[in-house]
């Protein structure tokens, strides 16, 4: 219950990242590839078939300060469904994820556009003991990540033909095992059609366009609650979730509209991990529980802002994690190098909606927000926050 809640919230927060203000193009896309194994014995799967629809806009007729910053990024959503090779063991995937895409030159048939989305994605074979199925996803519902890299083939009057190739992504993030991942990689050509004919160049507008240096500085202050179930990437199978529960207080700096850099502490508390100590009586931690059971680390953080949302990376330095020398020797017997990267450096990706536009620099402003939290890149749990910030000057 707690993942379907928390994808709901994810869902919610990202629906709405364009807005209705320009023209709706239309996209076909057919995807072919393979799966990237990331474990022993990955079983053989055969050639990636993927259909994809886009909604999207080239924002061009837009002044908000943001789309002219980024010069006129691209924004949609893409609507998938696919198999991975072998049907028997990998089944299909039905997806959406909206996503934003920049380009390197104004000129179309110059440019490459790389884009960047994140979604939800459901998928009919899933790891159940007994059945014959792949490791990597264990559970239907998962997270949905892509970047990809486009050219432009062809550009007439109302269509153009586009050819790129995609690293696709599919996991739970650690809320239900077995949890390896589904990575991809993919070649694809699409077709766009427009109502309106589709310009070759595309001439930023600056007219309405603030372009202030100003500088203003915050503090910000986060809470959130995760779940996972605790166990290493492919064991141990139908476990309890768990919730985690997490602060974090940060000061930063806000320049041109369109970034956020801050820094400060956060601090989680993983109910799994005094649990674990509880239920097998280890009387040497047992004493502190709840101390053992705790997370401190300095974290950094950059998010870039498009209008209401803002797309956060955030890492940091471990600075007090007691338990997870266990976990580790419990679950995953990291070689020393591996272990001191993971213990050492936490980071998430987050997606964030704010309750008035950043841009106009509110003394107080409020978001919520879901990220998926690793270690070293290895995922641990996924979160919904709420938080706050306050504008010093």
């Amino acid at each position: 219950m707690e993942k379907i809640i928390l994808y709901c919230c994810f869902y919610f927060s990202i629906t709405f990242i364009f807005s209705q203000e320009n023209p709706l193009l239309f996209q076909a896309e057919y995807h072919t590839g393979s799966i990237v194994p990331n474990y022993r014995d990955y079983p053989n799967t055969g050639l990636l078939n993927r259909l994809t629809f886009n909604v999207l806009q080239l924002n061009e007729n837009e002044n908000q300060d943001w789309k002219i910053y980024f010069k006129h990024p691209e924004t949609g959503v893409k609507f998938n469904v696919g198999s991975f090779g072998n049907q028997r063991l990998n089944g299909y995937e039905f997806s959406f994820a909206p996503y934003v895409g920049f380009h390197t030159s104004q000129n179309k048939m110059k440019s490459w556009d790389f884009i960047f989305g994140l979604g939800l994605a459901y998928h009919t074979k899933y790891f159940k003991e007994k059945i014959p199925s792949s490791l990597a996803l264990g559970s239907p519902l998962n997270m949905s990540f892509h970047i990809a890299l486009y050219k432009h083939l062809l550009i007439r009057k109302n269509w153009a033909l586009l050819a790129g190739g995609s690293y696709l992504h599919s996991s739970n993030a650690h809320v239900q095992l077995p949890n390896f991942g589904l990575n991809s990689a993919a070649f694809s050509l699409a077709f766009r059609q427009s109502k309106k004919p589709i310009q070759i160049i595309t001439n930023i507008n600056k007219q309405n366009y603030s372009n202030d240096p100003r500088k203003i500085y915050f503090v910000q202050l986060t809470t959130g609650v995760g779940v996972h179930e605790l166990g290493s990437t492919s064991r141990p199978i139908g476990g309890d979730k768990k919730l985690i529960y997490s602060t974090s207080v940060s000061g930063g700096i806000q320049w041109r509209k369109a970034f956020k850099l801050r820094t400060g502490f956060a601090y989680r508390y993983y109910t799994s991990y005094h649990d674990y100590i509880v239920d097998n009586n280890i009387s040497e931690l047992k004493d502190n529980v709840n101390q053992q059971s705790s997370h401190i680390h300095f974290l950094l953080g950059f998010e870039f802002l498009f209008g209401h949302f803002g797309a956060d990376i955030e890492g940091g330095l471990g600075l007090y994690r007691p338990f997870f020398k266990v976990y580790s020797k419990e679950y995953e017997n990291y070689p020393g190098f591996a272990y001191w990267l993971k213990k050492l450096f936490p980071s998430h990706l987050s997606v964030n909606y704010y309750l008035i536009h950043p841009n106009k620099f509110p003394r107080q402003n409020f978001f919520i927000g879901a990220n998926v939290s690793a270690n070293f890149g290895q995922a641990d749990f996924a979160e919904f926050v709420i938080g706050g910030s306050y504008r010093l000057r």
